[in-house]
């Protein structure tokens, strides 16, 4: 899924939840929440340089070269990632 596809994906999962809310089906809320936290952890962030370090935006922790997060998954913009 392109990223622009999971932002349209997100906006309409998000837009569902709300309705769903006060429904008899609001119980399925927190699932839509772990759909969406998912969903956007595939959206690619630019890693965070700190000084001499280049961490992950999400966790915090030190990315390496591979396009994702190992920590917590996050995909990492590797255009920016090699300008850093």
């Amino acid at each position: 899924m392109r990223k622009n596809e999971t932002v349209c994906t997100i906006n309409a999962m998000s837009f569902f939840k709300s309705k769903l809310h006060n429904g008899i089906y609001g119980h399925m809320t927190g699932y839509f929440d772990v759909a969406i936290e998912a969903l956007e952890k595939q959206v690619p962030k630019a890693p965070v340089s700190t000084g001499r370090e280049i961490v992950c935006p999400t966790c915090r922790t030190l990315v390496g070269s591979s396009p994702y997060c190992r920590y917590c998954g996050q995909a990492l913009d590797t255009v920016i990632y090699s300008e850093v």
